[in-house]
């Protein structure tokens, strides 16, 4: 099902989110969850507490940044959605950047510096442990979810001044949008305008009729 994303001030979107264990069928209903947002939304990858689910787990559309699935589960839709949850990156070496978008910071993007390399432990779909190294983009891909598990947002690996510009810009576009809206609904409220009862007549219609008013008064 599809869920609106959650997006910046939201004070749960700085939560550290919680190690899950849970059924299949409760598995299969989050990765539902996700991948429908996720293609609604449009984008690479996306966290659970992003869709407003406090839990360590994340899908990534593995063919968006031209990867082959590392782990296909028969929860997704789609054999090209890499569904993992409970992650740990336990090894990291070198450094890599890229320009990361985000749908919880809407309308902006920036250059962000990870590692290059990581390794992962996580659990798959049917609940069992796997490791996998990965370079970029996915290992890139990877780090910014995990941020978001931990209550991280990419802003808070840019510089103060960077990510303050980018607040202001997604705060100007939603203040445009709003205006924009309002300016919308009163376009297609009608405005109720008073006819004249002469409106009508000719203007010698309604000379000669003021002339006959004059003079029954007289």
């Amino acid at each position: 099902m599809y869920r609106r994303a959650v997006t910046w001030p939201s004070k749960s979107l700085e939560a550290r989110s919680d190690e899950i264990q849970v059924d299949a069928l409760s598995i299969a209903d989050l990765v539902t969850d996700l991948e429908d947002t996720l293609r609604v939304e449009g984008g690479t990858s996306l966290s659970a507490p992003q869709i407003g689910f406090g839990v360590r787990a994340f899908i990534i559309n593995c063919a968006a940044v031209g990867q082959t699935n590392p782990d296909p589960s028969d929860c997704t839709k789609s054999l090209t959605t890499w569904f993992a949850y409970n992650p740990r990156i336990f090894s990291s070496e070198g450094s890599a950047e890229s320009t990361e978008v985000c749908a919880s910071l809407p309308y902006s993007s920036a250059k962000v510096t990870r590692s290059h390399t990581i390794e992962l432990e996580y659990r798959n779909a049917d609940g069992h442990i796997k490791s996998a190294v990965f370079e970029p983009p996915m290992s890139l891909v990877v780090q910014h979810e995990i941020d978001h598990l931990d209550g991280l947002l990419y802003t808070s690996r840019i510089s103060n001044l960077k990510a303050s510009m980018i607040k202001r810009a997604i705060n100007k576009r939603r203040q445009e949008i709003r205006e924009l809206r309002e300016s919308l609904d009163s376009m297609d409220t009608p405005k109720i305008t008073r006819v004249s009862k002469s409106a009508h007549l000719s203007k010698d219609e309604v000379r000669r009729r003021k002339k006959m008013r004059v003079k029954s008064r007289s």
